[in-house]
């Protein structure tokens, strides 16, 4: 059995080309940037991952990059995320998250350790938005047998403004296009700005960040309609919570509202304070 582990490390510390894009990446095992990217997992036992740069969008400045691993929980994670969330099966292949375009050999789950056979992957929208990593996007799994967590994501460049240098936005009229059924809201405090480069030709798209504050109508219609499963939330800089006027938050997330909110024509993270009547969203042009 050691053997067959020291043989699968060895081969998944091999350098991976790219027949796309003729980069390569090596496998990594170090905490910190994984750490920094998955802030609610830090206790973390180990992590297995690769990384590189994404094909540049035509419209952006700068580069996005993808990171395809496998962070592998201690028990009392387990345990906890187990219990927290209702599972459902994921799909059979869980690493055939898009990455073709950017590497052909994605690292496989048994640099965990674990046999192959072992593995039970599992899905929840709501686990993959709360451990989703910020200004990322894609796919993300839950082995319930062992506590690995498994995930193929890729940046969006809409970090390109620091927050801090943006002031608060409080007309209400663009959010009421933009954010269906939050047709009741009481004040604002957003901002905004655009995520492409307007020297490059193209479309451009923007960021939206900010605090909703619903009539209290609306709130308790919300509240009664969807079951929220709470989540630790954590606020970029720039962005404050105290400018809602409130100190004390209940912040949750549902799947469906999400949908609701975001409509068609916008992509992100949208959550709701159960205590205020306060939406928090963090969104961007799709």
């Amino acid at each position: 059995m050691k053997l067959f582990l020291t043989i699968i490390l060895l081969i998944s510390t091999l350098t991976f080309v790219s027949c796309s894009k003729t980069q390569e990446v090596t496998m990594k095992t170090d905490r910190e940037f994984i750490e920094v990217k998955f802030e609610l997992l830090k206790n973390f036992e180990s992590c297995y991952w690769i990384t590189g740069n994404a094909e540049k969008n035509k419209n952006s400045a700068t580069e996005d990059i993808w990171i395809q691993g496998y962070i592998v929980l201690s028990q009392e994670q387990l345990s906890y995320f187990s219990n927290k969330y209702t599972w459902s099966a994921a799909p059979n292949n869980i690493i055939s998250y898009g990455l073709s375009d950017d590497t052909d050999t994605p690292i496989e789950p048994m640099v965990t350790g674990f046999a192959n056979e072992s593995f039970k992957w599992m899905e929840n929208t709501n686990f993959k938005t709360g451990i989703m990593p910020k200004e990322f996007s894609g796919s993300i799994y839950f082995d319930t047998n062992n506590g690995v967590v498994a995930f193929g994501i890729r940046s969006y460049k809409n970090n390109r403004t620091d927050l801090n240098t943006l002031e608060y936005r409080t007309d209400i009229a663009p959010l009421f296009s933009s954010l269906k059924i939050l047709e009741d809201i009481k004040s604002a405090y957003w901002k905004t700005d655009l995520i492409t480069d307007p020297r490059i030709p193209g479309p451009n798209s923007s960021f939206y960040k900010g605090f909703i504050l619903l009539e209290e109508d609306k709130f308790e219609k919300i509240k009664t309609e969807f079951n929220f499963e709470e989540i630790d939330l954590f606020f970029e800089s720039g962005l404050n919570t105290s400018v809602t006027g409130f100190s004390e938050f209940n912040w949750g997330v549902n799947s469906e509202f999400t949908n609701q909110v975001l409509g068609n024509r916008l992509n992100g993270k949208i959550y709701f304070d159960t205590i205020n009547g306060i939406v928090f969203f963090d969104v961007e042009d799709a």
